[in-house]
């Protein structure tokens, strides 16, 4: 019995081992990470706010009326996504790998995930300080009363503008960026 702990200490401690395992987790940690970026894409909310503000309300969040891009008010030429993206791909990552303690041959890996407040710096609403868009998406973005899906060379987005309320609807929160991380956590989870 000694003897095979002995092994399994020496297996653990070497460097060789330490630098296979690392090359292993952070392979399919990248897997995963390559999922959840090709779920963002695909997602309705990213789907309709890269279609600009012509797209369909793919997201059903407008209940059938306009669009996100132009509800939100972005000017046409943005690219709301891109930078979205951009802090998907380069901020959730493997922070570190360490052994873990005791006679055990396992490794444990800390991984920096994000949440919602974290795209206030990349995903600004364009008329509302202190907010993304990728929040509103899911706690709410009000006016939707206000709103009015025509061509206007006065508009932003070259679609919508705010009117005098010109009916009683509300905008429809769903699930969005908080779902996307929350499966790619699970999944990354159970990777072994």
């Amino acid at each position: 019995m000694a003897n095979l702990k002995s092994i399994a200490s020496k297996i653990k401690n070497s460097p060789k081992t330490s630098r296979e395992i690392k090359r292993i987790v952070t392979q399919k940690f990248e897997k995963e990470k390559d999922i959840l970026l090709q779920n963002f894409e695909f997602h309705p909310v990213t789907q309709e706010m890269m279609g600009g503000p012509d797209a369909d309300n793919l997201s059903g969040t407008l209940i059938g009326y306009g669009n996100l891009f132009s509800f939100i008010g972005f000017d046409s030429s943005t690219d709301p996504v891109s930078p979205v993206k951009k802090m998907l791909r380069d901020m959730i990552k493997i922070k570190n790998i360490r052994k873990s303690t005791g006679n055990k041959l396992s490794f444990n890996a800390s991984v920096k995930i994000l949440d919602l407040e974290d795209f206030r710096s990349v995903a600004p609403m364009p008329w509302e300080g202190g907010r993304s868009w990728v929040e509103g998406i899911e706690r709410g973005i009000s006016g939707f009363g206000y709103y009015l899906h025509a061509a206007r060379s006065s508009s932003r987005s070259g679609k919508g503008i705010q009117a005098n309320r010109i009916r009683v609807m509300t905008f429809k929160n769903v699930k969005y960026m908080s779902e996307l991380i929350r499966n790619f956590t699970k999944r990354v989870r159970k990777l072994r």
